[in-house]
């Protein structure tokens, strides 16, 4: 078993206009690969990516709780529910 593996990958069209000159990802085409991954305590989590504010680790109970974007909420719920 691998501590990370890919388990889907989804393709967008994004309709709405480019959000800014610093978006770091392709448009409005682009390809979202989904991980899932186990972590063991290293520290906080970082991000190089200056759109991601504040990264952490949650539990699934914490997770579920969260007030999450429809898109988001499809995801944590496909992987409480063993999907992904």
């Amino acid at each position: 078993m691998c501590s990370t593996c890919l388990r889907k990958r989804i393709g967008w069209r994004l309709l709405s206009a480019k959000p800014s000159p610093r978006y770091l990802y392709p448009y409005p085409d682009t390809l979202q690969m989904v991980y899932v991954a186990w972590a063991e305590d290293g520290g906080p989590p970082t991000s190089r990516d200056d759109l991601v504010v504040a990264p952490r680790f949650v539990s699934a109970g914490e997770a579920a709780a969260l007030a999450l974007p429809v898109t988001e909420r499809a995801f944590l719920d496909a992987a409480l529910q063993g999907m992904l």
